[in-house]
């Protein structure tokens, strides 16, 4: 199957478009991301295709360079060489990202229905059910977020070891909340076999140990973690593309610098005035 160009063109405009929103999530600007989410997904066509054949070459829209590379390594450890083009995936992104602000504002039922919709265009995703797991969780529904964060446990083409990491460490923090601390910190030393170096599982893991040495502690201590916060999770930032976030700081940079400038220009302006205003007078004195 192909894709026209027309099609293409429109998806990779339209990849952008959700990398803006992405950036705008990043600095907690919701409302702007959900307006461009929302114009994107309009734009989703009847028929969506997440991977096709173009030339002899495998055209797959991997969301970030991470996936393209662990589906590189995947068919390199499977002998199977191909030649792969990367796309920029758009639609499916936008409904993943519109399921995740609707979790971050409470909105579960919502979220849950945009999440589907993402599974629905691009169903072999692990993100799209780790995001709904979170929704799950916050209508009360346990044993079925339970059920996918245990559904994502064997390595594949479109599953790194960072899926399973994260549906690790979701269920630990799940169990967190319903009090079981041993199963918790068990599924948390799972999590660290995939992702030896996961410092939000690492910090409850510590407090979980500072909580069986202090026994006057409190279980509310340790469920502090934010997953909703962009920039205080390492593993969603993988969802961003870096370049928008350096780019974003850049602005701010300038947008500083340009700021010292002026004021370095309206002080030597000011300064230019007095002199004059001086020399005026003493001309004036001596004419």
């Amino acid at each position: 199957m192909f894709t026209t160009n027309k099609e293409g063109n429109s998806e990779a405009r339209d990849a952008q478009l959700v990398d803006f929103a992405a950036k705008a999530i990043y600095v907690e600007n919701l409302s702007k991301a959900e307006s461009l989410l929302l114009k994107v997904i309009q734009n989703t066509p009847a028929t969506y295709l997440y991977r096709y054949v173009d030339n002899g070459h495998l055209v797959i829209k991997f969301w970030n360079s991470q996936e393209l590379n662990h589906y590189r390594s995947w068919q390199k450890k499977q002998g199977i060489e191909e030649s792969i083009v990367w796309q920029k995936s758009a639609y499916p992104r936008a409904y993943y990202f519109l399921g995740f602000l609707k979790i971050k504002t409470n909105e579960y039922q919502q979220a849950i229905e945009f999440l589907d919709k993402g599974l629905k265009i691009e169903p072999s995703n692990p993100k799209f059910l780790l995001e709904k797991a979170k929704a799950l969780v916050g209508l009360n529904l346990h044993q079925q977020a339970l059920r996918i964060y245990d559904s994502i446990n064997q390595l594949g083409p479109y599953i790194s070891k960072y899926d399973i990491a994260k549906a690790l460490q979701e269920r630990g923090t799940m169990l967190l909340t319903l009090g079981d601390i041993d199963r918790a910190e068990q599924t948390y030393h799972q999590s660290l076999n995939w992702e030896a170096d996961n410092e939000i599982v690492i910090n409850q893991l510590n407090k979980i140990q500072e909580l069986r040495e202090n026994k006057s502690g409190r279980l509310s201590s340790i469920l502090t973690t934010d997953s909703h916060k962009l920039k205080d999770n390492a593993t969603y930032q993988s969802f961003l593309e870096q370049r928008y976030i350096n780019q974003f700081k850049a602005e701010q940079s300038s947008a500083q610098t340009g700021l010292a400038k002026l004021k370095n220009r309206a002080y030597l302006l000011a300064l230019l005035s007095t002199l004059l205003i001086i020399c005026t007078t003493i001309v004036s004195l001596f004419s």
